[in-house]
C-alpha cells in the first residue's frame, strides 16, 4: 500500500511541476515553494554532523529545483 502512495505522489509531482514546465508554462520571476523533509529516514533524509539535510530526497528537491527553476525552502 505505500509503494502505491509513493507511486501516485511521483506521478502528481510529474504533473504538477514537471509538465507545465515541459509545455513552456514559465514565471517571469521565481518562485519560492516550502519543502519539508523528514530528517530522520536514513538514507532518504537526514542530518549530517554539520546540521545540514543530506539524503536522495533532499537531492531530489535540489534536481527539481534545478529543471523547474523554482527556489524551495
Amino acid at each position: 500500500m505505500i509503494i502505491l502512495h509513493r507511486i501516485i505522489l511521483t506521478v502528481l509531482i510529474f504533473f504538477f511541476l514537471v509538465v507545465p514546465h515541459a509545455l513552456g508554462f514559465q514565471q517571469s520571476k521565481p518562485q519560492k515553494v516550502k519543502v519539508g523533509v523528514l530528517v530522520d529516514n536514513y538514507p532518504f533524509s537526514y542530518r549530517d554532523s554539520a546540521g545540514h539535510v543530506q539524503g536522495f530526497a533532499f537531492e531530489l528537491v535540489q534536481e527539481l529545483e534545478n529543471i523547474l527553476s523554482l527556489k524551495f525552502d
